[in-house]
């Protein structure tokens, strides 16, 4: 079975010198999704799990294959970036290959307009558990949104 584990989810920001923490999510509220997160596409396919695959600590969200055509996404609230230019999304993940053309990925928007893929693999194994790091530029919003999507 294909998973997308998530373990910690961050954005952090970097202006000048400094950087800044807007968002972080250890899923350790029982409410899944957590608190101002929601599900798009197929939401029974995303769950809390008290599993540590990502690499990370318990629990972390799950993504379970379920055999479909449709992009699912795991969508943060809505964060305030107005004056940030750059910004960096933070996540632990393992991926168990289950069959080859999936794609894993993070997209970006803002004003709950059309999504823009900022990172996207097509894992033809499996991959991690690691920590990937997501550069974005142009996040310069006061609604700005990320997914993590597969």
């Amino acid at each position: 079975m294909k998973k997308l584990s998530t373990f910690l989810i961050a954005l952090l920001i970097a202006q000048f010198s400094f950087a800044q923490t807007f968002i972080t999510e250890d899923f350790s509220s029982t409410t899944f999704p957590p608190n101002g997160w929601t599900i798009e596409g197929v939401p029974g396919q995303w769950s809390r799990s008290a599993t540590a695959n990502a690499g990370g600590d318990a629990p972390e969200a799950k993504f379970s294959y379920i055999n479909q055509n449709t992009t699912s996404r795991l969508i943060s609230p809505v964060i305030d970036l107005s004056g940030v230019s750059s910004a960096t999304v933070n996540f632990n993940h393992f991926y168990d290959h289950y069959a080859n053309g999936v794609s894993i990925g993070v997209a970006t928007r803002s004003g709950g307009g059309a999504w823009q893929v900022a990172w996207q693999v097509t894992p033809t194994g499996n991959v991690g558990p690691l920590v990937q790091a997501v550069e974005l530029t142009g996040v310069e919003a006061a609604d700005f949104q990320f997914s993590i999507f597969i």
